[in-house]
């Protein structure tokens, strides 16, 4: 079964995802200038709203970290030093999951994403294979004091190597091949690697392309209805002190960009596919896709928040489950720019009329589960939605819900 969420919200002038200028993300579509806010900047969003609602979900959430030596090393209760037994928890990172960092030796060179659990038998898994390496970890251990020696800048406490590619005079620093992993250790890290968010939004290792996860949930970037063009805030800053001094003028100027929008947001989940990567736990799967529409439909990035306030909800929200026809995004309900006074409505009503002629060209929608609810007066939904009006959030996600546990 996939489930497809839509979404129309709009934002009061904010910056709520912003690109290397300092500036609202934009994109061309329909052949206009649209807001955008990217797809990894929404489901972060969704990642922090589960971790802040963690007691009420009930979900785990895991991490995405270059300091998964530094996790190992606490739950191994070692100090952060360079002995023996921590020079082996770099040999078993570099082999198991990513090579250490040329520049920073303590981290990872990628981010890892990485649950509680995981991290838990990944120590045990450490202490498995800790003799069997030693020979390399002795290896490393005495390249990098020889490293040391000749003049390396780190102290002995940081020797490691300085270049990008962990080397030192051209010589890669000892680690195990990839031949010479412990096959049943990668089993269990491969069955370790479970938790809701990594389900939903999939991870890839490139050092071990053999235990990634396909990501059970798409999201697409959110892009507004209409055409927009950010503006740009001129703000000054007092000094306290000097005014009270008597003397004039900013302590402080800077520009900062921002735009308005009403903005479409779509999601996909596919529930096979999360089911498949939890193991076959269908109870956790519900909780994880009912945790999810929640999340998803609720937060809000915090970018310039403290600048913006920008807090509004979705103005309406479409959840459509099916387990036949292909996934159908609204996107070009919007193709031709929305304009004049109601955008909100009008993005509405746009969107019902591309929603009922895609259900009667192509009939997707038969058999489906929809529920939606609005925030327009009593009847302002368009006829096509309003059959399917739940009211709420929480009714909506009980419908979907329902007819989740049915197919099950």
């Amino acid at each position: 079964m996939k489930i497809e969420v839509h979404l129309l919200q709009s934002f009061a002038p904010s910056c709520l995802n912003r690109d290397d200028t300092n500036t609202p993300k934009m994109a061309e579509f329909g052949g206009a200038t649209r807001a955008r806010v990217s797809s990894q900047s929404w489901k972060r969003t969704v990642r922090q709203y589960w971790r802040m609602s963690a007691e009420v979900t009930g979900l785990e959430v895991a991490q995405r970290t270059k300091q998964l030596r530094k996790l190992l090393l606490k739950k191994l209760g070692w100090q952060d030093e360079v002995t023996e037994d921590t020079v082996a928890v770099d040999v078993f990172l570099d082999g198991y999951y990513s090579e250490m960092d040329g520049k920073k030796p303590k981290e990872t060179k990628v981010l890892v994403f990485i649950g509680q659990e995981e991290v838990d038998v990944a120590t045990e898994c450490f202490r498995q294979v800790q003799e069997s390496i030693r020979p390399i970890t002795l290896k490393r251990l005495a390249a990098m004091n020889k490293a040391a020696a000749k003049g390396a800048k780190s102290e002995v406490s940081d020797a490691a190597p300085t270049d990008a590619d962990g080397e030192e005079g051209g010589k890669k620093l000892p680690g195990l091949e990839k031949k010479n992993l412990d096959g049943d250790v990668l089993k269990k890290l491969s069955a370790a690697n479970s938790t809701p968010d990594i389900a939903m939004f999939g991870r890839m290792l490139a050092d071990h392309p053999e235990r990634r996860v396909d990501a059970a949930c798409q999201v697409a970037h959110a892009l507004s209805t209409h055409s927009v063009d950010f503006a740009t805030d001129y703000f000054a800053a007092v000094d306290d002190i000097k005014e009270n001094m008597g003397e004039i003028g900013a302590g402080m100027l800077g520009n900062q960009g921002y735009n308005a929008a009403c903005y479409y947001r779509y999601a996909l989940l596919d529930r096979n596919q999360l089911l498949t990567n939890l193991k076959g736990d269908s109870a956790l799967a519900d909780k994880t896709i009912e945790a999810f529409l929640r999340a998803f439909t609720l937060s809000i990035p915090s970018a310039k928040q403290n600048s913006h306030a920008a807090q509004s909800l979705p103005s309406l929200a479409l959840f459509i489950a099916r387990d036949k026809g292909v996934p159908v995004s609204l996107v070009n309900a919007f193709a031709a720019p929305i304009y004049g006074e109601d955008l909100i409505g009008a993005s509405i009503r746009s969107l019902a009329r591309y929603q009922a002629k895609m259900g009667e060209m192509y009939g997707v929608y038969e058999g489906a589960t929809i529920a939606c609810f609005s925030d327009r007066e009593e009847k302002g939904l368009p006829d096509n939605l309003a059959a399917f009006d739940a009211g709420g959030l929480d009714a909506a996600v009980k419908n979907i819900l329902d007819a989740v546990r049915g197919t099950a």
